[in-house]
């Protein structure tokens, strides 16, 4: 999303900033969850500026999701590359709806709640996500949120040889390799350039 929201969100949900209190409502709905684990990795990242944004309905954390402001660059450890960002970019990541609470249009809310946060209170001209490939419910939650699909990564093995790639898909952007690296692009807008 490299635009700014036209209007704050509709009255809805009451989404919260950086909420301990909010936080603690987390529930282990998940099989890999941990809950002591989340609340640790919830502290670090709060002490680290990360913001959180969060819904709680039934004493239940139903939502959150993680706003990085100002990031110069993301791992994506499933295809085991970096990329690097121009100025001015925030990520989201993390973001989790309660099973209880899916299929309510949360997850999209939560998203527009972020983006016109990021755009109107942090230094942020893009604000990034990313979806796994087969994650269509995630891709759809995003796109109805108001962003477009930039670019793909990929990562293909041939003869156990590690092969990655980029493919862009949103006019007005470009990825190159870095220097000397395999795995590392640098993403910018062609304004930028």
């Amino acid at each position: 999303m490299s635009e700014k929201p036209q209007s704050p969100v509709d009255s809805g949900p009451e989404f919260k900033l950086n909420s301990t209190e909010d936080l603690v409502c987390f529930e282990e709905t998940e099989r890999w969850h941990d809950r002591d684990e989340f609340l640790a990795i919830a502290d670090e990242r709060l002490d680290a500026g990360t913001i959180s944004i969060t819904l709680v309905e039934d004493r239940r954390l139903a939502f959150v999701a993680w706003l990085a402001p100002a990031t110069e660059k993301s791992t994506f450890g499933y295809v085991r590359q970096t990329v690097h960002f121009p100025p001015k970019t925030a990520t989201e990541y993390g973001v989790y709806v309660h099973p209880e609470f899916r299929r309510r249009g949360l997850f999209r809310q939560g998203l527009e709640f972020m983006s016109v946060h990021a755009f109107a209170e942090t230094d942020t001209d893009i604000l990034l996500g990313a979806v796994h490939d087969d994650n269509h419910a995630a891709l759809r939650g995003h796109i109805e949120a108001g962003f477009q699909n930039i670019a793909t990564l990929t990562e293909r093995r041939l003869a156990g040889t590690a092969r990655s790639s980029v493919d862009v898909h949103a006019a007005g952007y470009q990825c190159r390799r870095m220097p000397d690296s395999r795995d590392a692009w640098s993403l910018a807008r062609a304004a930028d350039q």
